[in-house]
Parts: C-alpha cells; sequence; structure tokens
C-alpha cells in the first residue's frame, strides 16, 4: 500500500534485538543486512507496524533471508 511502512527487527530467544531496520516504507529500496547469529538457537522476526499505517496494517516481506554457517 503506497505509503504505508513496517519495521523489521530480528531478535535472540532472551529479546535482545540484533536488527532494528527502522521504518521501511513502501517503494524503499530492499536493505542488506548481515548479522551474526552464532551460538544461538532461536531467533524471532518480527514485523511492526509504522507510523504511517493508518491502523490498515502493513504488508511485509522478508526477501531472500537466510542463514549462512
Amino acid at each position: 500500500m503506497p505509503g504505508s511502512g513496517a519495521r523489521f527487527e530480528i531478535l535472540d530467544g532472551f529479546g535482545k534485538i540484533l536488527l532494528d531496520s527502522g521504518t521501511v516504507t513502501a517503494g524503499d529500496p530492499p536493505k542488506e543486512f548481515s548479522i551474526d547469529v552464532g551460538g544461538r538457537r532461536d531467533l524471532l522476526l518480527q514485523v511492526l507496524p509504522g507510523p504511517s499505517t493508518d491502523g490498515d496494517g502493513a504488508f511485509a516481506d522478508w526477501v531472500d533471508l537466510r542463514v549462512v554457517k
């Protein structure tokens, strides 16, 4: 939806934020990131609505997300 936004977060099993994308709005280019998840067995990937969603929700996509050893 044009103008809508979302924030992507990755947390470890203890609730520590490993990644916070900041607000990403529709039409923004994909954000590249790399984080060290060594030794962690549990990860939580969550998408939070951004300030411009007007309560309608936001659609988000984790494109090509992968864990590499």
